[in-house]
């Protein structure tokens, strides 16, 4: 094509190409774009996303950022394609990586925009894979969880019916990944779903998937109290043990890192301190970033508290630096402006350095995202701490609130084991008032109008 693309391109070369980018573009806003006139032939933008692509995977981002400015100027005189859409938004995921979120966010839109102006007979599949890249990838960082998690389930079925298998059983992966991340409640309509992604993965020779859509069912389980272990991945859906050992090689270590993310959540719902400790020297190795920002969400969210809960049990300097490692990553993720990030950076904020204030912040946040599985934790941890600063009632009235929380979400065997370790939650009930909703540990007192003790079954968290 009579273009010459460097394979190394310095700093310097991708700041005059994206200074080009901007001249052609005549200062005027990138969705300006979607304006341009339809390309006849988009060869050579195939090409560069094919390349792109490639640079990507390989960490060769001075050539991603050049391939992307070199398309822009493309499309700003000879026309737009969906592969220059599939080009914005394969930008759009690696500014993600770099926490370049408002950049991510523009190139995301940009891509967006262009493929929606294509017919929808010619671009469905096209649309499809790119809504489910940026969905997993970029969304997360300024939308909640469960505002998109229906669109997984469409994406699925579209991508399936076009042929592009590995994307659609991807995309009902982060199905529930973000089911899971949001704090939804459990119930068997999960499992079920779950089930049938789990057969179309093994009938679609997606074998990968098969072990992941397992061990998300044997995680329900756990916490439903259908399973004997409460914190091992060893029942009817899934037997971790006899999974790794079938595999080898990459599959292994990422099976071992899906497997660990549920169980370091497990033992820290349950305290189970061996386990933690076990999952943490497991988790410790894989990097903090996850392009599957659901899948990353989860497995960096109990790690850092876990990390924490045991660096100040134990004075382990090197699980404290862990926490606040990630402590960073999800500060860094708040100020971007995630929904997602806030009341997990708080949670952490208040694990690190336990204290009334902290939780109080840590515990509003949680309520006003709806993470009601995080609520119940942070109230349950609250309770403790207050537990030893000798403050009965406020301990008592932030376990009665952990009671319900935990009981809203489905989580059974927590239920139980909570009423094993304090007798009067068996005569309990909670019935809300209609007091303004805070979760601050002011508030919160046993005799106070928020809480009326009774003998009857607890209702759903309001």
């Amino acid at each position: 094509y009579g273009r010459e693309l460097p394979l190394h391109p310095s700093w310097l070369h991708v700041a005059s190409e994206r200074m080009r980018a901007a001249l052609k573009c005549r200062g005027k806003p990138l969705m300006n774009l979607i304006n341009m006139p339809i390309m006849e032939d988009d060869a050579i933008m195939r090409l560069y996303n094919d390349t792109q692509r490639l640079a990507n995977m390989s960490n060769n981002f001075p050539l991603a950022s050049t391939i992307l400015y070199r398309a822009t100027q493309i499309a700003c005189t000879e026309g737009i394609s969906p592969q220059f859409a599939q080009i914005a938004a394969n930008s759009s995921v690696r500014l993600v990586a770099e926490s370049k979120f408002k950049k991510a966010n523009r190139y995301g839109n940009l891509a967006r925009a262009i493929v929606e102006r294509f017919p929808q007979d010619q671009s469905e599949a096209d649309c499809a894979e790119l809504k489910a890249k940026l969905k997993a990838t970029v969304d997360p960082t300024r939308y909640p969880f469960r505002e998109g998690i229906a669109e997984f389930h469409e994406m699925y079925k579209t991508m399936i019916s076009h042929g592009l298998v590995e994307m659609g059983i991807g995309s009902a992966m982060v199905y529930g990944l973000s089911y899971f991340a949001a704090g939804l409640p459990l119930n068997s309509i999960l499992e079920k779903k779950l089930t049938v992604y789990e057969r179309s993965a093994n009938e679609l020779g997606q074998k990968s998937f098969v072990s992941v859509f397992q061990a998300s069912r044997q995680f329900i389980l756990n916490l439903l109290g259908r399973s004997e272990g409460v914190v091992l991945l060893n029942g009817d859906a899934f037997n971790e043990d006899r999974a790794l050992g079938q595999i080898e090689g990459n599959s292994k270590a990422m099976l071992l890192r899906d497997a660990s993310t549920f169980r370091v959540q497990l033992a820290y719902i349950f305290n189970d301190t061996a386990t933690m400790k076990e999952m943490i020297e497991r988790l410790k190795t894989y990097p903090l970033f996850d392009l599957m920002t659901a899948r990353q969400h989860l497995r960096i969210t109990f790690l850092g508290l876990a990390a924490f809960e045991l660096g100040n049990r134990e004075t382990n300097k090197e699980y404290l630096k862990l926490g606040k490692s990630i402590t960073r990553v999800m500060k860094k993720l708040d100020k971007g402006g995630s929904a997602n990030a806030h009341p997990v950076y708080l949670s952490l904020e208040a694990a690190k350095k336990p204290g009334k204030e902290r939780y109080n912040l840590a515990i509003e946040a949680c309520a006003n995202a709806r993470m009601i599985h995080l609520e119940a934790m942070m109230n349950e941890r609250c309770s403790s701490w207050l537990q030893e600063q000798n403050d009965e009632g406020n301990a008592k009235a932030h376990m009665l609130r952990a009671f319900s929380c935990y009981h809203s979400w489905g989580a059974r065997a927590k239920v139980a084991q909570l009423r094993q370790l304090y007798p009067y939650l068996e005569r309990t009930q909670l019935q809300w008032q209609h007091s303004p909703r805070t979760g601050r540990s002011d508030d919160m007192t046993v005799t106070s109008s928020w809480w009326d003790i009774s003998t009857a079954h607890s209702p759903p968290c309001p």
